[in-house]
């Protein structure tokens, strides 16, 4: 979940991905992609009027965002304020500072590979060249490829600073699959579930109302069939989106549903299996090998994550080479945005910054359970970071915000979230066979055998002693990197 407030140390007259509290004073705003915890604030009445206030103030945007919102009922009344930019071009924009004081910025839209229409942007101006991420999936090697990080001349271009989507930056998740590798995986079950009787269907279930477009064109090009989604209105500026799915339960034997959402249509002589797609599970519970988890006859768990991995991220950072890297998520393992950061930043072998922390949203620790008022959220305190199975980019923390923001007014604040998946912990009961295990040539089997029996004495720990979690941590990093595997005395 997204923990950045939405002002930069540079350019602070422009807001990105928050439209509440201290952001209403900005003169422009900017949304990265449609996902709640990127939206906060964005259907509010406040935000409304400072769009209104004839300063001419915009919400800017890729096309395919702009699409998206205006499918939504709730963003309709923004449509008139609403601007959309072009991907890899460089766009002036000149903003109204203060009074009578116009100062202008290049903005270039960078596409993310999160999920339809999210992007990246790189501004440019007297401030110097600030790239912030949002939320992005990139494989080794494609910083070098974006066109608009580099010159005319093909040189990399100087980053004053980055604000990075560190979901992932964990030791656990230097190795995620590739969408590629997940879905061939997972198309090689759904295939053989639904061969066995022709009263067996599949219900596919989502964390985030957009991100999972791949799986549905694939499976609909592998197996010749429409998918149902009840939020199918909602990509109608995705023409060929829309067309791989229906609104029909009747005419589908592949169900794409929200984690909450009842399929009360459905005859009940369909044979269920139901496939709960997650990421962070997989990166604290799992193997790093491990691309799948049977946990019933009719239930499995399966990776697929729109977010880089720990090793993607450095690779990026490392290419961009910035001088200052600002942290926009509070990964699972970490205490703060600081530390994050900071960790980030020595891995990618990069300069410490001096410059003063960024200021950041107020923390709500919300713990079921334990309640202090009657919206039952806890005050204000110490954070920590809640256990959690699945990632929120999801919309089903919608009524969270809502009450969060009713109760700390225009405060910037962020939910900590901490899903109960307990009794799907207690259910575990067989790992998935070698065939649909994803292949992770970076690991040594017999190291990771050993990683699993309490005394660990492996030749490549100091003395033959028994290394901490730390150790074990940064070996697991070494081994994901290719790093060298020498200890340090």
């Amino acid at each position: 979940m997204s923990c950045f407030g939405g002002l930069m140390e540079e350019y602070k007259y422009i807001s990105i991905d928050r439209f509440d509290g201290p952001n209403l004073s900005s003169s422009a705003f900017f949304l990265s992609h449609c996902h709640t915890d990127h939206m906060v604030g964005l259907a509010s009445s406040k935000f409304l009027q400072t769009l209104e206030s004839g300063k001419d103030i915009k919400l800017y945007v890729s096309d395919v965002t702009r699409g998206l919102l205006l499918a939504d009922p709730r963003y309709v009344k923004l449509e008139k304020y609403i601007a959309s930019l072009p991907l890899e071009s460089s766009t002036i924009i000149q903003l109204n500072v203060e009074a009578d004081q116009l100062c202008s910025v290049a903005v270039t839209l960078i596409s993310a590979g999160h999920c339809p229409g999210s992007v990246m942007f790189l501004f440019e101006g007297e401030e110097g060249n600030v790239l912030y991420t949002g939320d992005f999936r990139f494989s080794k090697g494609t910083a070098k490829r974006i066109r608009s990080l580099h010159t005319f001349d093909k040189k990399k271009k100087d980053i004053k600073s980055i604000y990075v989507d560190t979901t992932f930056c964990t030791p656990n998740a230097v190795y995620i699959p590739s969408r590629e590798e997940s879905v061939s995986s997972l198309m090689t079950l759904i295939r053989e579930w639904l061969a066995k009787d022709e009263n067996n269907a599949i219900k596919l279930l989502l964390s985030a109302k957009y991100g999972y477009e791949f799986i549905f064109h694939e499976l609909n090009k592998d197996m010749n069939c429409k998918i149902y989604c009840r939020r199918r209105n909602l990509y109608q500026c995705l023409k060929q989106t829309y067309s791989v799915l229906t609104e029909n339960p009747d005419s589908a034997r592949i169900f794409a549903c929200m984690k909450m959402d009842k399929l009360d249509l459905v005859g009940e002589h369909l044979n269920f299996l139901s496939i709960n797609l997650s990421t962070l599970y997989f990166t604290d519970q799992g193997l790093p090998e491990q691309i799948c988890e049977r946990i019933s006859d009719n239930s499995y768990r399966y990776c697929f994550s729109f977010h880089s991995s720990y090793s993607e991220v450095c690779d990026f950072v490392k290419y961009v080479n910035p001088n200052n890297v600002y942290a926009n998520v509070i990964p699972y393992s970490t205490a703060s945005l600081e530390q994050a950061a900071r960790e980030l930043t020595l891995k990618c072998g990069l300069k410490l910054s001096a410059n003063p922390t960024l200021k950041r949203s107020k923390y709500v620790h919300l713990q079921p359970g334990k309640v202090t008022n009657e919206s039952g959220i806890c005050k204000q305190g110490s954070v920590k970071r809640a256990r959690s199975f699945d990632l929120s980019d999801d919309d089903n923390t919608q009524d969270g915000w809502d009450k969060l923001l009713s109760i700390t007014g225009n405060k910037s604040a962020k939910i900590v979230e901490d899903v109960a998946y307990t009794e799907l912990m207690k259910n575990r009961t067989e790992i998935i066979p070698d065939a649909l295990l994803r292949p992770n040539p970076s690991y040594n089997n017999n190291l990771l055998s050993s990683c699993n029996n309490s005394s660990f004495d492996i030749p490549c720990s100091p003395n033959c002693k028994s290394p901490t979690r730390q150790e074990i941590d940064a070996l697991h990093v070494k081994l994901a990197l290719g790093d060298d595997l020498s200890w340090n005395s």
